[in-house]
């Protein structure tokens, strides 16, 4: 699928291994299921309980949430595009839905208590379960591609006693 030099295979093997994974790549899958889910839920169910005040605080912790994921979100995009340009493609979708999701979070926040905000949910809640999609499949992605790599890679030092 990916036809790499072995100073590639290198540093793929640092950045897309387990090690990787158990890194940026999970500070912000914690931070986006563990921390945003549980706020996004929340003003949800705040607003369809119809309790504005709540929902404010609710929303608000959304955004902060958000925020805090966009830096491990970055230094991701930064460290894939340092390792191979051509996998950048992969991570563009999750930081196109992530702006969506922002945006989202945004216009709620703002609409709260200011009228009907049903639909701004209504786009909020697609944004978010097709962010979530897109994040887990990447995940999945670059997992797959750093034991594919692994795999190469001992296979080559097999082939080369000195490259080790």
């Amino acid at each position: 699928m990916w036809n790499l030099k072995w100073p590639t295979m290198a540093l793929l093997l640092i950045c897309c291994t387990p090690a990787f994974a158990d890194g940026r790549m999970e500070e912000a899958r914690k931070a986006f299921f563990d921390v945003a889910q549980k706020s996004y839920i929340e003003t949800m169910k705040n607003l369809q309980d119809n309790n504005q005040n709540a929902a404010e605080a609710s929303a608000k912790q959304l955004h902060e949430a958000l925020n805090n994921l966009e830096n491990p979100l970055l230094y991701i995009e930064k460290d894939i595009s340092s390792i191979d340009p051509s996998l950048s493609s992969r991570w563009s979708g999750v930081m196109t839905l992530f702006g969506k999701m922002r945006t989202s979070t945004g216009l709620l926040e703002e609409k709260i208590g200011n009228g009907d905000t049903s639909e701004l949910q209504s786009n909020l809640k697609e944004n978010f379960e097709k962010f979530g999609d897109e994040f887990n499949r990447a995940y999945d992605d670059f997992k797959r591609y750093g034991k594919d790599i692994q795999q190469k890679s001992q296979k080559f030092q097999v082939l080369c006693d000195s490259c080790r």
